[in-house]
């Protein structure tokens, strides 16, 4: 595992997360597949929050950008 992700220190300001790291990776399932309800995108949202792949932030705007296409 990527010790920033360890650290919780996964953020735009390393390269390492922008372009392999696993948590990033993690997040483009829910991103792609637009097909599934809102309910299920927005448990994805919350389980990546939860398991630490995603910050506050990137939960919160993701939550509104689901909540704001229905």
């Amino acid at each position: 595992m990527f010790p920033v992700v360890q650290q919780k220190q996964c953020n735009d300001t390393y390269d390492v997360c922008i372009k392999g790291c696993p948590a990033r990776s993690a997040a483009a399932p829910a991103a792609s597949m637009p097909n599934q309800s809102a309910a299920d995108r927005l448990k994805a949202v919350d389980d990546l929050y939860r398991s630490g792949a995603i910050s506050k932030d990137e939960h919160a705007l993701k939550r509104k950008q689901i909540l704001d296409s229905l």
